[in-house]
């Protein structure tokens, strides 16, 4: 009997698991996990697990579902090394254990500040983190957020929902600068600063020391707590000892396989080609984890499957939720939609052909969907169309306007 070990029990290891019972492989799946909990969902960490009192994960799956799937979960185990040329790995204090087909799922941690004080600063990667810095949240609570990317907005939006004074700090101009257009991030610090969320931007935090965050022009702010949220390092040390190719992350085909036959990397970990394959990308949002993962694991069950990827992240901050489909990019032209439709306002990115190539929206979820399958079409589109509110995206993706 063949054995397909998974190393990494997040999203993307738990849905390659799956991705392998479904695929038709009858062999023995160990699924490998560094913390004690069952793999559980992310995104709530950094929103309803610091608001409430919460005392578990949001699992996965009900109890006895990896069992009926005749899935091996091993938690609280961490892989110290693979020998890619006997097929072994070794598990700190459980020996060693030989695989047939391996899945590389580690995921990645939290990238901390290399300042005088940085290891002191809050981060938001696992329950434990969330479950720390929930304790220390509260009303008058200063609190300061290093980075006004996704984690950095959920944290303040949780804190300052908890009463907290709120600043956060970026040395961009604007927040969510990676993935909004300018105009839509600006609607955004907009609704922060309503709830009363400070943002200091272009300056970096020098050193935290003494409840205080010292910043390179000078600033200091008095901060009992202070939160880092400025990205992640990919978790990509197995596959370097292993001589996997890497670039930002492990290098894979269109059906997951890393450089070393056998051995395949899912999720934000791995990086992966588009554009017919002319560029290879990453991604850290929760649907890749889950697509990409589920695609793996029939990979490596023997499907004849290739990864298809059109970037969609959901964020939710201060009640809203925001969700962002595509990549926006300066040279697009940017169309807002003002709320209709039963959508919130939306900003949709047209590219010199007239294609729409992403597309942002404010409590716009009856929308994103269409929206989502407009941009996949890759056809050009009516500008006229999109900025008249009663004309639902649908009708436009099924060519059905009456003008």
């Amino acid at each position: 009997m063949e054995t397909c070990i998974i190393v990494g029990a997040g999203k993307a290891g738990a849905s390659a698991a799956e991705g392998l019972r479904t695929g038709g492989f009858d062999g023995r799946i160990l699924l490998i996990g560094d913390e004690p909990y069952a793999p559980y969902e992310r995104p709530p960490l950094s929103k309803s697990v610091l608001v409430s009192d919460e005392r578990h994960p949001t699992y996965h799956h009900e109890p006895g579902r990896y069992e009926e799937l005749e899935i091996e979960y091993r938690g609280g185990a961490r892989v110290e090394r693979i020998d890619t040329g006997k097929r072994l790995l070794q598990i700190r204090s459980a020996g060693v254990e030989s695989w047939d087909r391996l899945i590389l799922a580690t995921g990645s941690r939290a990238r901390r500040l290399a300042i005088p004080g940085g290891e002191t600063c809050h981060v938001v990667r696992n329950f434990d983190d969330a479950l720390v810095l929930r304790a220390k949240l509260g009303r008058g609570v200063r609190a300061v957020c290093i980075g006004a990317g996704v984690i950095g907005l959920e944290v303040a939006s949780s804190a300052r929902s908890l009463g907290c004074d709120v600043t956060v700090v970026d040395p961009a101009d604007r927040v969510m600068s990676r993935s909004l257009p300018d105009a839509m991030a600006a609607m955004l610090r907009s609704k922060h600063e309503e709830a009363g969320i400070r943002f200091l931007f272009g300056s970096r935090p020098a050193a935290v020391a003494d409840r205080r965050v010292s910043l390179s022009d000078g600033t200091a702010l008095e901060a009992d707590v202070v939160i880092c949220g400025v990205g992640i390092c990919r978790n990509t040390e197995l596959a370097v000892a292993g001589g996997i190719k890497l670039n930002e992350g492990i290098l894979v085909d269109d059906r997951g396989e890393t450089s070393v036959k056998g051995i395949f990397a899912a999720g934000e970990v791995a990086e992966f080609p588009v554009a017919g394959g002319e560029r290879t990308v990453v991604s850290e949002t929760w649907r890749h984890a889950v697509e990409h993962g589920a695609l793996v694991g029939r990979a490596a069950a023997g499907e004849a499957v290739s990864y298809r990827y059109t970037p969609w992240f959901w964020t939710d901050q201060l009640g809203m939720n925001i969700q962002v489909a595509g990549t926006f990019s300066p040279d697009m032209a940017i169309v807002r939609r003002l709320g209709g439709t039963g959508a919130g306002p939306m900003f949709l990115g047209i590219d010199a052909e007239g294609r729409m190539m992403a597309a942002g929206g404010f409590d716009a979820a009856s929308e994103m969907g269409a929206a989502m399958r407009v941009i996949k079409r890759g056809k050009p589109v009516d500008r006229a169309h999109l900025e008249r509110v009663d004309v639902p995206l649908r009708a436009i993706l099924a060519g059905k306007v009456v003008e």
